[in-house]
Order: C-alpha cells, then structure tokens, then sequence
C-alpha cells in the first residue's frame, strides 16, 4: 500500500495535471469514519496513477485511542485514473495488507477507510490509511555503516521469512473471499487462480488466442520443457503448493526505516505499496532485493 515516506514530498514537473477534489467534503468524511475533527487536508506527493494527501486531526482531551493523540495524521490516496481494472487491484491490495497485518509482524499500513466510487462527492476513489513512520531506504542505504547493514537486511529477512510462512493452496491475487485471479497492470498476463506452477507458467504462452503457427510449434515446444523440468524436480517443495505471499515490488522504496538514537541501526516501520502482490511458489522469494544486487547500470557498486 502506498504510505509513502517522509522524503517524497514534492511534486515533478512533468507530473499530470492535479485531481480536482473538494477538500472539505474529504474532511467531512475523514472527520465521520474516524471519529474526530479532521483540521486540514494538504496535497503531499503523486505520480502517474495516485495523488497522495496528508491529513491532520484534532486530539481530543482525555482520550487514548490511538487515533486522535496529538499528532496523529494520516493518509488519503486517491486514484488518479477510474478505469475498470484500478478497482480489482485497490480491492485486492487492501485484502493484502489487512491480511498480512493479522497474519505477520510484518509492519503494513492499516486501512481505516474505502470509498472506490468515482462518482463519489469527494471526487474521485480513495482509500484512508495509516502514514507510516521513517524513510526509504534508498535514501539511507547508502551511508550506512557495514554493521548496520547487516542488521537492516536481518529484519528484511524476517519480513521474507513471514511472507513464506503463509500458506495458500492456489496463485492469484487476495479479495476479502480469499485468493481469485490475478490482477495485473497488464491485460496480456494470465488471470487464473492456478492450483500448480505448470498451470501458472503455462499461461503466459498458451496458444489459445495464438494464430502464427509458428509461434504456436514454439510455445508447445516451451511447454514441453516446462512439463519435463517439473516432472525431474517434483520432490521440490519450493516448486510445489502451498503458495507464499509474494510483494509485487520487493525493493528499497518500499522499504521504511527510522533511525535511531544512541548508535543503534535504523529500525524497519512499514512495508508499503502491496499493490499487485500475490500468492506464488516459494522460489519467488529467493531472489536479493534489487538494491543489493549488481547491476551493468550501477556502476559505481
């Protein structure tokens, strides 16, 4: 879920045109579905396809809920674009992160509020969330210190080994009934949900729609290959179901850290953006995080 970080707080030049909203009817509704006056709704950050806002409350005297402390803001994300798909994908990341909160540690953000009609009086879909504490860590990783790294990557380790610790019988996306098919920013991807990772796999060269012959000799000749590596490694668990949760975009960006006092190494505050995550086979989460990999276009590392 995109809670951004602290640093993104400007606007590029070249970005879209701004959403015409009517602020105050976002406050209207942020002040009802979160039980204390909402005092401002200031445009933060965006991008091609959401515009982010922050949301400042009102404490109220003598109560603890966590909520309305001194403070306490939040996040509006609006779609920038109502096509049909972008509310397949919004319900699906939500059911995510709501699951993978009241299944892991994994720190995500919580949803307070959905309102996906574009025809609604604010202006256009939104979702309230929580603003997660901390910066990316792209804008840390760099300066840090060789112990501190190593103790960053611990805690992304314990985020892959909770991600591998749920278990699904099928692939796809999640919905609040549970895994359906994928979503995808692509209408050329499979839908499934599929029940192996030959079917999975598969999908992507099946010749249903395929009308070059050539192609489809080439794409059953793909699938024989498929069939005979699966049929030589069926004792591997990693290519067998249960299904693990799978971020669709598993790098520094999205990863938020805090720094802390004292000489201690940044402490994880939230995984963000599950947008498009799904359930997949266990391999998926052996591959390094981009940021630590080593790329042509890296030069310097």
């Amino acid at each position: 879920m995109s809670s951004h970080s602290d640093t993104d707080s400007d606007y590029d030049s070249d970005e879209p045109s701004q959403l015409d909203l009517d602020l105050n009817e976002l406050r209207a509704s942020a002040s009802a579905c979160l039980n204390t006056e909402c005092i401002s709704a200031e445009r933060w950050t965006g991008g091609t396809s959401h515009e982010i806002f922050i949301l400042e409350f009102e404490p109220k005297e003598g109560v603890v809920d966590t909520l309305v402390q001194a403070g306490f803001s939040c996040i509006a994300r609006f779609a920038r674009v109502s096509l049909p798909g972008n509310e397949l994908r919004d319900n699906s990341e939500i059911a995510t992160c709501r699951y993978v909160k009241s299944h892991t540690n994994i720190p995500v953000p919580e949803i307070y509020h959905v309102d996906l009609d574009p025809d609604n009086d604010v202006g256009a879909p939104y979702v309230l969330m929580e603003k997660m504490p901390g910066k990316d860590l792209y804008n840390m990783w760099d300066d840090l210190a060789i112990d501190h790294k190593k103790a960053v990557l611990t805690q992304i380790t314990s985020v892959i080994v909770q991600l591998a610790s749920l278990k699904f019988d099928k692939i796809g996306c999640l919905n609040e009934a549970g895994v359906s098919p994928l979503v995808s920013s692509s209408s050329d991807l499979p839908s499934g949900p599929f029940d192996s990772v030959y079917a999975y796999l598969t999908s992507f060269i099946s010749t249903v729609h395929v009308r070059s012959v050539e192609l489809v000799e080439l794409y059953q000749q793909i699938q024989k290959e498929v069939a005979g590596f699966l049929a030589l490694n069926k004792q591997a668990t990693y290519l067998q179901p249960s299904f693990s949760m799978i971020h669709a975009d598993f790098d520094g960006q999205n990863m938020l850290f805090e720094e802390q006092t004292g000489g201690s190494p940044p402490r994880l505050s939230g995984i963000i953006d599950w947008e498009y995550s799904y359930t997949g086979p266990l391999y998926f989460l052996y591959e390094y995080p981009t940021f630590i990999q080593d790329f042509d276009w890296y030069e310097e590392r």
